[in-house]
C-alpha cells in the first residue's frame, strides 16, 4: 500500500501539554480515517498500549479490511490470516464473591501476567483470560482476533450489568489489534 500513514507518538512523554498533544494526534487520525475511508482500511500499531487503545477507538465504527502484526523473528509486518485453528482463550474467574466495587479483566497472549503484577488490585472479581502458552505473535488469524475480542466485550458487558461494580480495570499482555 502506497498510502501508508504513520502517526508518530514516540516523544509524547517529553511534551509539556500531553493532553493537547493527544488531542492533536486524534485529529490527525480522524483526518486519515476520512481520507482513506473509501479505499478500505488496514490496521497495525506499534505504540504503548494506552495509545493503541485510545487511537483504536477512533476506528470502532469503521470496517477494517486487514490487520497486520510486526513479526519479531523476521522483522517484517505480516497480515493476519483466516485460519480457523488457533489457541483457545481460556477463562478463569476468581474472587466471585468479592465485596469490592471494581473488577479486573486480564488478557495474556504474548506473555503471562503474573500474580505479582495484578496483586495491586487486591481481591476483586477477576476475569483471567489466557492462552496455554503465551508467546509473541500468538494472534495470527483475523477469526482468532474477533473470537478473542468478542469474548472480552462479553465479559465487559457482563461485569457492567452488575450494579455493585463501579470500575473495571483491564490489563493486557497482547498484540495491538486486540
Amino acid at each position: 500500500n502506497k498510502n501508508v500513514k504513520t502517526i508518530d507518538v514516540r516523544d509524547w512523554n517529553k511534551k509539556k501539554d500531553k493532553n493537547a498533544f493527544i488531542k492533536k494526534k486524534i485529529k490527525e487520525i480522524d483526518g486519515c480515517i476520512n481520507k482513506y475511508l473509501a479505499s478500505g482500511l488496514s490496521y497495525t500499531s506499534m505504540a504503548p498500549i494506552p495509545f493503541v487503545a485510545l487511537f483504536g477507538t477512533r476506528f470502532s465504527k469503521i470496517k477494517i479490511n486487514e490487520y497486520y502484526e510486526y513479526e519479531n523473528k523476521s522483522s517484517k509486518v505480516k497480515k493476519l490470516n483466516n485460519n480457523l485453528i488457533f489457541p483457545k482463550l481460556r477463562l478463569e474467574v476468581t474472587n466471585k464473591n468479592s465485596n469490592d466495587n471494581y473488577a479486573l479483566i486480564s488478557v495474556s497472549t504474548t506473555a503471562n501476567i503474573t500474580e505479582h503484577q495484578y496483586s495491586q488490585f487486591g481481591d476483586c472479581l477477576h476475569y483471567k483470560n489466557r492462552i496455554l502458552k503465551p508467546h509473541q505473535n500468538a494472534i495470527y488469524s483475523k477469526i482468532q482476533l474477533f473470537n478473542y475480542s468478542n469474548k472480552i466485550i462479553e465479559q465487559i458487558n457482563k461485569i457492567s450489568s452488575n450494579e455493585k461494580i463501579k470500575k473495571i480495570y483491564i490489563i493486557f499482555a497482547t498484540q495491538s489489534p486486540l
